[in-house]
């Protein structure tokens, strides 16, 4: 797992910004992050961007249980309600270049 910088960053917003949520999250088959969602609601759903020409697969688990397998053209997966819950994506096939995670 590494993230990879933009080939060009972004403007700083401020002094000490870093800019790294402009970087890319690079998962190979078997590497994984976790990410803690805290009063998820009935309903609500989490889909992955993948940056252009990513061609990785990656699984996704909500406390443990599979959710589905996302590609670059994968939908939204729905998300059990919990007061707190941890999402893991982790690598199955290839390296995949993750964007952003949304939680809706």
């Amino acid at each position: 797992m590494k993230l990879i910088e933009p080939a060009k960053m972004p403007e700083k917003r401020f002094g000490f910004d870093c800019c790294w949520d402009a970087c890319q999250l690079s998962l190979s088959p078997g590497e994984y992050s976790e990410y803690t969602l805290y009063a998820a609601q009935e309903g609500s759903s989490v889909s992955l961007v993948f940056a252009p020409g990513s061609a990785g697969q990656v699984e996704v688990f909500q406390d443990g249980t599979s959710l589905g397998l996302l590609g670059p053209e994968g939908p939204a997966l729905q998300l059990q309600a919990a007061r707190q819950t941890v999402i893991r994506i982790a690598g199955t096939t290839g390296e995949s270049l993750l964007e952003k995670l949304i939680y809706q």
